[in-house]
C-alpha cells in the first residue's frame, strides 16, 4: 500500500469545476491591466482580473465561467478564518477579518494547484517505481 495517499477524485472535481484551460496571462502595461485569460464559448474571457480595493490594493475578480461575465462581488465570496460559513464581514461571528479562501471554483483550483501538482508528481514517481519493479520481475 502507498505511503503517499492523494485524493485524485478531489483533484478531478476541482479541475472539472474550474474554467477549462489553457490559461494564460494577458494585459496592457500602459493601462496597467493584467488578467488570467482562457477561451470560453464567446471567445476569450478573463478567468481572474483585478480591481481597485482601497488606495493601494487590488481585489481579485473572477468570472462566471459559464457566461464569461466578471463577478465583482469578491467581498461576498470571502471565507473568514474564524467563521468559514459566514458570507459577510458584518456577520457578528466574524470578530477577526482574516481571510482563508475565496468561494469560487477557479480560486480554489489556483490555491490548491501547487499541492495538487506535488501530490500528482509523487504519485507518478511511485507508479514508475512499481512499474520498474514489475518489469524487473518479468525479465
Amino acid at each position: 500500500m502507498s505511503e503517499h495517499s492523494i485524493d485524485i477524485d478531489a483533484i478531478r472535481e476541482r479541475a472539472a469545476a474550474a474554467t477549462p484551460g489553457p490559461w494564460w496571462w494577458a494585459g496592457e502595461r500602459t493601462t496597467q491591466q493584467i488578467s488570467l485569460d482562457a477561451y470560453c464559448p464567446i471567445g476569450v474571457c478573463e478567468v481572474l482580473s483585478f480591481r481597485r480595493w482601497g488606495m493601494q490594493n487590488a481585489k481579485p475578480v473572477f468570472s462566471d465561467n459559464a457566461n464569461c461575465i466578471l463577478l465583482p462581488d469578491t467581498e461576498n465570496r470571502l471565507i473568514y478564518q474564524v467563521c468559514p460559513e459566514a458570507t459577510s464581514h458584518e456577520d457578528p461571528r466574524v470578530y477577526r477579518q482574516t481571510i482563508s479562501g475565496i468561494r469560487h471554483p477557479d480560486a480554489e483550483f489556483i490555491a490548491r494547484s501547487r499541492q495538487d501538482v506535488e501530490d500528482l508528481l509523487a504519485h507518478i514517481d511511485e507508479l514508475e517505481t512499481q512499474l520498474q519493479a514489475v518489469a524487473e520481475v518479468a525479465s
